[in-house]
């Protein structure tokens, strides 16, 4: 029987990775439930930290069960005790000096905090931090550990004995243990237990056990209701999503090997051997065909794993918060890749179709942008998810979309249904086996979720449905309306309006051609009538929401805390006033969103108020959740700016040159130097050198090399770009067929400002992403 007085099974050995602190328990006013709590939430009337309380019941059910799967094997925990009383192994002094370094180390980042509101002077905090410094070195460089084989023999003779007599009891499927004796042996066993924002950690003293075991997770214990239906451990619910999701993928991946098989078989033989080849088409003669499409199809079939997880997530019910940690990592890869591949086919077609532009509101372009809006919403809604287990059905509907929309652009690109420059293979076979697992795959998904849903609706009315009910409520009761909740779900529906707008635009030529024969083209002005103002509001919201707290605030401390990064924007101002109003808000907006970014995480380690060494120990300690939101906002800032500044400043001059003209572009003037006849295996061309002079310091920058080819085996003409690069611009050059009864060249020069900007923005983005796929769990090297 459980002792009065003692009522916490693991009292004193949870530990907050977020602030440090132990956690302790605690029951609610009437005494119904109890629940393991963060000082830190709540620390002298100030929050420091946002951990979640852990109800009791279901963690010391789950941690339990982990310590029963390392009782199975007492013979392991026997060798592992007496290796370490044979080493004078001393972990008691190993965790002392861990515990003093963290001290200091906090220490110091108090410190810091108190000396950047004004509170000590700046002689009086370089002195304590050289002092803390110095004794943190010191602890560091210790090496010497006291040894306890007393403390070591009693436990060898405890575990000796425990261990054998329940082991057999385990084996007997006895699993009822007094209160006292789990007690003595979590104590024994249970070297501390990490409680992040995603998992709670259990870290055993055994070390042979622990590196194999891999600090088992306990995800399912954070934030979770006791249903009426009894819910199994997340080990068992985790293992069941993990089959299912695995049986799904295993058919969808057999339908596309079906696919190639019957229909684009790499070894099928062919009718007859042709003497010469029908060569390659010229505009994909490029290095950049050779990296592209890969990448963009890793991003399209990594839509496949949150899919299959989304399906066996509704079959089992799994709970919103479990589901969204699980899936989200998966989303946030697949759409770093697809925002990766998006970005190279941009860069190509940029490099190689020779009209100086990266964006042509192609057909299949935007197929590639569906499914990327799609998934940027995904990845925000599934925040929401994890952090109020709210709103999961419709998470679930958006993965399966997006999957959906990834089919759905295979099959436009293989069917030919669509009139592009990146349609190669129309045969329209491929494209009715695609159609046809595309009505497969679409059809299957919404039945599976619109029964599910109603069968777990019906269920699981009074535990599950009303928890989420609650949570929604908690959500949206007293919250003002600027909270990060509120502008988040805001930018969603913005980013499926967006969607809206390029479907529409994409299928609606093909549907009325269809229904009515008529030919009409969907261009440039209609996209960008509609996606430019939609996106300054998702610029906006974007910019407010990340520094609002999820509860809410007021604009006026936002305004007034960072009114360096709106007043540096609005400086800008009059160097631009002169150009369209677009292109003076997306300017002033980005710039603005960019200061923003780097103003706050100045803010964050404290920068220019505390000694350099202080923001480096404070850098260190924010997350890499934190780094992956500023890195991928950062992106976007830059992105918008690159694309606003090279839209608003860019040049095009076309002439007919002859050796020694030139055309001059912004401060640049391009001179064609020489015209030359070449010839190569595959393909004669007409190659101009011309030299780029800055006209500011009159010195010459470099030479440019445009030709025009044309492709012998193909029989296809092609002018081929050269590009003069630099950080801020673009000298692009084209030229075509020589003009024999002027003997001069006709040539093409573009200015195109901010290129490397684009690219540079579309990167952080894709590797911001990245990073917040892996730092939704912290490695820590399992302790012993």
């Amino acid at each position: 029987m459980q002792q009065s007085g003692r009522r916490y099974l693991l009292q004193g050995l949870m530990v907050c990775q977020c602030c440090k602190y132990i956690y302790y328990g605690m029951s609610n006013v009437k005494g119904e439930r109890s629940y393991y709590r963060c000082p830190g939430n709540r620390f002298g009337g100030n929050r420091v930290c946002n951990s979640k309380s852990i109800q009791v019941d279901i963690l010391e059910e789950a941690v339990w069960e982990e310590v029963k799967m390392v009782l199975k094997e007492p013979e392991a925990m026997t060798k592992e005790y007496q290796l370490r009383l044979v080493k004078h192994e001393s972990t008691e002094a190993k965790d002392e000096l861990e515990k003093r370094a963290n001290k200091i180390e906090q220490g110091i980042e108090r410190l810091a905090y108190v000396y950047a509101r004004g509170h000590i002077t700046k002689e009086k905090y370089d002195l304590e931090v050289e002092s803390m410094a110095k004794e943190l070195k010191g602890i560091r460089d210790q090496r010497e550990e006291m040894v306890d084989e007393k403390r070591l023999q009693r436990e060898l003779d405890f575990i000796t004995s425990s261990v054998e007599s329940f082991s057999s009891e385990v084996e007997l499927e006895l699993n009822q243990a007094d209160w006292e004796t789990k007690l003595d042996i979590i104590r024994k066993l249970v070297q501390r237990i990490e409680v992040d924002d995603d998992n709670v950690h259990v870290v055993f003293r055994l070390k042979e056990l622990a590196l194999e075991r891999q600090k088992k997770s306990v995800q399912h214990c954070i934030g979770s209701p006791v249903s009426s239906t009894g819910m199994t451990p997340e080990r068992t619910n985790g293992s069941k999503l993990k089959k299912i999701s695995l049986i799904i993928h295993g058919l969808i991946c057999f339908c596309f090997l079906l696919f190639t098989l019957l229909e684009s078989n790499p070894f099928t033989k062919m009718p007859g051997i042709e003497t010469d080849g029908l060569g390659f088409n010229p505009i994909l003669q490029d290095t950049g065909l050779a990296i592209h499409p890969p990448v963009l199809y890793l991003g399209y079939l990594g839509f496949s794993v949150p899919f299959s997880l989304s399906i066996a997530g509704l079959i089992l019910n799994t709970e919103g918060n479990v589901w969204a940690k699980i899936v989200r990592s998966w989303v946030l890869i697949s759409w770093s890749l697809l925002t990766l591949g998006i970005s190279l086919g941009s860069w190509w077609a940029y490099r190689e179709l020779g009209w100086g532009g990266f964006w042509f509101w192609d057909p299949v372009e935007n197929v590639s942008l569906m499914p990327w809006l799609i998934a940027v919403t995904l990845t925000h809604l599934l925040l929401v998810v994890r952090n109020f287990n709210t709103l999961r059905n419709f998470a679930i509907l958006l993965t399966l979309t997006t999957f959906i929309l990834s089919v759905t652009g295979t099959f436009l690109v293989r069917s030919g249904i669509l009139t592009s420059v990146h349609t190669f293979a129309d045969d329209p076979r491929y494209g009715l086996y695609i159609l046809a697992l595309l009505g497969v795959i679409t059809v299957s998904s919404l039945v599976i979720f619109v029964v599910f849903t109603r069968k777990n609706h019906t269920s699981f009315q009074y535990s599950i449905l009303e928890s989420e009910k609650k949570s929604a409520t908690q959500v949206t009761a007293g919250r003002r309306f600027f909270s990060r909740l509120t502008m988040m779900l805001m930018n969603n529906l913005l980013f499926i309006t967006t969607f809206f707008i390029v479907f529409i635009g994409t299928l609606y030529p093909t549907v009325l051609e269809y229904l009515t024969g008529e030919l009409i083209s969907v261009g440039a002005p209609y996209y960008n009538s509609l996606f430019n103002s939609i996106a300054l509001a998702i610029l906006v919201l974007t910019m407010i929401g990340q520094y609002c707290s999820w509860q809410g605030n007021s604009l006026l401390p936002i305004f007034r805390e960072y009114r360096f990064s709106f007043c540096s924007a609005a400086a800008i101002l009059p160097f631009i006033f002169h150009m369209e109003l677009m292109i003076v808000l997306s300017i002033t907006i980005s710039i603005a969103l960019l200061i923003f970014v780097l103003e706050a995480y100045s803010k964050r380690i404290c920068l220019f108020k505390v000694a350099f060494g202080g923001s480096i120990l404070l850098a260190r300690r924010v997350s890499k959740s934190y780094y992956a939101m500023m890195l991928a906002h950062a992106g976007v800032a830059i992105l918008v700016l690159g694309i606003s500044y090279s839209v608003g400043w860019q040049e095009k001059k076309e002439n007919y040159l002859g050796i020694g003209d030139s055309i001059t572009v912004n401060k640049f003037k391009v001179t064609l130097r020489n015209i030359e006849l070449i010839k190569e295996k595959n393909f004669h061309a007409v190659r101009g050198t011309m030299d780029i002079r800055n006209l500011l310091n009159n010195k010459i920058l470099g030479e440019v090399t445009p030709e025009y080819r044309f492709y012998l085996a193909e029989g296809q003409k092609n002018a081929e770009s050269s590009i003069y690069h630099n950080l801020f611009s673009d000298i692009y050059v084209v030229i075509g067929e020589i003009d024999k009864s002027k003997s001069k060249i006709a040539a093409k020069v573009h200015y195109k400002p901010g290129m490397s900007i684009i690219w540079l923005g579309s990167f952080l983005i894709a590797f911001g992403s990245l990073l917040a796929a892996f730092s939704s769990s912290k490695k820590v090297a399992p302790s012993v």
